[in-house]
């Protein structure tokens, strides 16, 4: 007579993670929904997912901003931060050429 297979569990673990909010990319998300979708429409989001390097969640937030926009005044609050930094702009050209000889390793 054999004896029973024997059963190995893993440890249990200790850590407790906190699932009510998630990060993506530099924005935190902690709304969830649920969407209903055919056959083809999940199949189309999977390609676009896979042909962009996002997941399927991401692509959807994108079409999301897409549809509905973005929030208001978010545009204007980026340009102004970007201004705001004060960076040294010069011709283009000059600014060209500093970009190209730095990549070279020439200063």
């Amino acid at each position: 007579m054999s004896e029973p297979a024997r059963v190995r569990r893993a440890p249990a673990r200790t850590a407790t993670i906190d699932w009510s909010c998630a990060w993506y990319g530099m924005h935190m998300y902690s709304e969830r929904t649920q969407v209903l979708l055919s056959p083809g429409q999940l199949a189309r989001l999977k390609r676009i997912a896979a042909g962009t390097g996002q997941s399927v969640g991401a692509v959807i937030r994108d079409a999301v901003d897409a549809f509905v926009g973005s929030e208001p005044g978010s545009r204007e609050r980026a340009v102004r931060s970007i201004l705001s930094l004060e960076a040294p702009v010069d011709d283009w050209a000059v600014m060209k050429e500093q970009i190209q000889r730095s990549q070279r390793g020439d200063g």
